[in-house]
Order: structure tokens, then sequence, then C-alpha cells
């Protein structure tokens, strides 16, 4: 496709402790993306001040596409933030810096999007990980969601084993982002993907899916999901409940499967996480507190539990009736799957 100089895309890089040899792969791929195209610039926010062994690769990449900014450390919704507001293109897209653009990924998403006057364009994308990696592809083929269909994929956004809810993988409209006044929630530290992409899906009218693959996603052992904190229950929580306030009666009983695939996750890696440090009592008086609080609570009372896979059915079986000896041998079993 032809250009006219203007700026198309700008991908988004937020920047914060990264692997340095996959950060330089994520910059080489983005490199790419503009020899496949015209019209690509890098906007690369570093969230707080980078080591000299960071800047290095950066200035390895530089050239007149590439552009970029320091804030003060708060978090990569702030960083998401600046990268739109420095944003010069039509489309935006987020690549995270330990992850990976395919060869004419822009391309692809930005040509679909044009053509056929979508505001979002999703591609499938891969899972690389220490036991292998896999495809996660959210249709068999390509398609366009408008009308009636527009409800089926803000649904699903809501329902993380689609692979709807992650930023990346997508291209989006800067003009609904801005007119529409969206931005990443800067006080919510978990779960702001799937705030942003369900936000811009509600003003969306046409949404795209290409059948290509369009992000890699690189697993880091060093995620959130993967250590200990302490605040990951409230941090999880508090994501709930801010999710809960944009969703109406069209879209409760997707949010409350979201709610309870949060749970699982604060099952695997908060109760029964191994680096807490806890002794068997504190585990217990833990796994007793979280499954008695309201959001979780209200979620396990309803019927939705049946709509999961038969695995994550037990595990939400055994959290529902506090069968506690079941839910540390899942976890056991789902740790040495991940390790």
């Amino acid at each position: 496709m032809k250009t006219d100089g203007r700026i198309n895309v700008s991908v988004v890089v937020p920047v914060y402790h990264p692997v340095p040899d996959l950060f330089d792969a994520c910059l080489s791929s983005i490199d790419q993306q503009m020899k496949d195209m015209n019209g690509v610039e890098c906007i690369i926010v570093c969230d707080g001040e980078i080591d000299s062994n960071l800047q290095k690769i950066i200035d390895s990449h530089s050239s007149v596409s590439y552009k970029q900014y320091v804030i003060v450390h708060s978090g990569v919704s702030s960083a998401r933030n600046k990268g739109i507001q420095e944003s010069r293109g039509d489309w935006i897209l987020f690549v995270d810096a330990d992850d990976i653009l395919p060869d004419q990924s822009v391309k692809y998403l930005f040509e679909y999007a044009v053509e056929n006057h979508c505001e979002i364009v999703q591609g499938k994308y891969e899972k690389r990980m220490q036991q292998g990696s896999e495809f996660v592809c959210y249709s068999s083929r390509s398609n366009i969601y408008y009308g009636n269909s527009l409800a089926e994929y803000r649904r699903d956004i809501l329902m993380p084993d689609k692979g709807v809810s992650p930023v990346w993988g997508k291209i989006f409209y800067k003009k609904t982002i801005i007119e529409n006044n969206i931005s990443f929630e800067e006080g919510i530290s978990l779960g702001e993907d799937t705030l942003f992409v369900f936000d811009v899906a509600l003003k969306a009218e046409r949404i795209g899916y290409i059948d290509q693959s369009v992000y890699t996603y690189v697993r880091n052992t060093r995620s959130a999901v993967s250590t200990f904190r302490q605040t990951y229950v409230s941090e999880i929580e508090k994501s709930m409940i801010t999710m809960g306030e944009r969703t109406d009666n069209a879209y409760r009983s997707a949010y409350q499967e979201y709610v309870l695939f949060h749970l699982l996750l604060v099952q695997q890696h908060y109760i029964f996480n191994q680096k807490s440090g806890w002794d068997k009592a504190k585990r217990k008086d833990s796994y007793k507190r979280i499954v008695s609080l309201p959001i979780f609570c209200e979620a396990l009372k309803n019927k939705y539990i049946n709509n999961f896979s038969l695995p994550k059915r037990i595990a939400l079986y055994a959290l529902k009736y506090r069968v506690y000896r079941v839910s540390a041998l899942i976890s056991y079993i789902r740790s040495n799957q991940i390790h």
C-alpha cells in the first residue's frame, strides 16, 4: 500500500527493566516493520531512568523514526498513555519490550483496518514459553464484527481464555481513542490491558480479526504472575471492581467469569505461591480469607463455573466449597506444569 509520507502507525513500546537480549530482538523486529511499509514510527517510553546497557540498545536502533521519552517511574499504564500522547500516527500498536513483531505484522493489520474501515484489528499470536510455544487464534478465519456481533466480541474480551483481552496483537484507530477520551487506568496495576481494550471496543463500530500471526509473546519469568507480591490480591480486587463499573447487564455473565478466572490466578500465584515463605497455618488463613471476599464470593455463587473447562471447574468448585486440600493439590500440579 502506498502512503503519502505521513505517519500511518505509531508503535508504542513501554520500557521497564526488560531482558536486554529480548529488548534488542524487539526493536530489531520493529526495524523490520519500517522496512515492510512506509509511515511507521516507534515511540519508546522509559518508565523511569534506564541503565546504560539498555540505552546502548536503544541508540543502536536510533533513527528519525524512533522517538524516546523518559517519565518518572509510575507504571506501564502511564508509559502507554505517554506513548499515545506523543504518537503522530493515525493508528497505534502496543508492543511490550520483551516481545517480538513477526515480519509484516504491522502492514497486515494496517491494510486490513483501512480496507475494511475497522477501528480495532486483531491477529493471532504466538505464546513462547519455556516448555514450548503455541498459537492463540480467536477465530479460524478472518472476520469483521459489527452490529449485533460486536456484543460477542466485547464479551469475549472479559474471557481471558479467548485471547482477546491483551492490548498487544492489535491495532487501534487513534481517533476513536482521542475523541472518546480513552486512556489506560493509571491507578490499576493488573488488568489494565483488558480495561483499555474493553473501553475502545465499546466505542468501536467495526472490529476486525485476521488469520495471520502478528505478535510473539515471550514469557518473562520475572513477570507479575511469576513472582510473589503482598499486594497482589488487593491489586486484582481493585481491577475487578473497576471493570465491574464498566459492565452493564449485557456483559454481567462475562464479567462474573472474568472474576472467577482471576480468582484462579490468585490461588496459583498468591495463596499457594511457594515464594511467599508462609507456613501451612498462614496459607490456610489466607485461603479462607480470600474465598470469603465479597467480589469472589458473589461470583462463586453463580452458575458460571460450568462455562469453564473441566480442570478449571474442579478448581473453582474446590474454592466454592472451601476444599483446601484439593485446591492445594491442583496448585501443586499446575506449578509443576509451569516450571
